[in-house]
């Protein structure tokens, strides 16, 4: 069997088309493959109920001030660094396990933005220690202020990644002046990848 026949050329090549996926250098939201047909999300929310999201000292950050659907959206910026954020044990979301994860979400803000939406995988039993940490900068997607602009991404799982793990989902904003709503965050499993 020859080098590009063998599985760490085969695991090259994913994390090379990830960088690619994520637009690591790109000022624009790659375009990714359509998920199958009918497929329905693992995780899915509208903020009008809060399952699965934590940290009681952040539920300011759930705002009725810009929504997409219904009546609430998920904001952090100025005086809220970190948003409200989800956790849930990763066997509990993909029963039947995955290689890759699909997050959807709808994000939107007022004037031009370096937030960050963080997607998390940690292993507790490691003293929460990262198997994945991706991290959407939504300046680069959210070009224009005033309308709510779809932001995606597609993220591999390693082995690391067990059932115990927990999957962690927020919004960061640093040093910030103005605000970013997030609405209509969804999480699928890709099985066509």
């Amino acid at each position: 069997m020859s080098f590009f026949q063998s599985a760490r050329w085969r695991q090259l090549g994913r994390a090379a088309a990830g960088a690619l996926l994520l637009g690591a250098c790109t000022d624009r939201q790659p375009e990714l493959p359509p998920l199958s047909a009918g497929q329905q999300p693992v995780l899915s929310t509208s903020f009008e109920g809060l399952a699965g999201w934590t940290a009681a000292d952040r539920l300011a950050s759930v705002t009725q001030e810009h929504a997409r659907t219904g009546r609430y959206a998920l904001k952090a910026g100025r005086d809220l660094e970190y948003s409200l954020g989800y956790s849930g044990r990763l066997g509990d979301l993909l029963p039947q396990g995955a290689l890759r994860l699909r997050l959807t979400a709808w994000a939107f803000t007022e004037r031009p933005t370096d937030a960050l939406l963080i997607l998390q995988v940690v292993r507790p039993d490691q003293n929460d220690h990262s198997v994945v940490y991706e991290k959407l900068e939504l300046g680069r997607i959210v070009t224009r202020s005033g309308q709510w602009t779809p932001v995606s991404a597609s993220v591999e799982l390693p082995a690391e990644a067990t059932p115990d793990s927990q999957l962690r989902l927020y919004l960061w904003y640093p040093n910030a002046l103005n605000f970013i709503y997030l609405d209509d965050v969804a999480l699928y499993r890709e099985d066509n990848y």
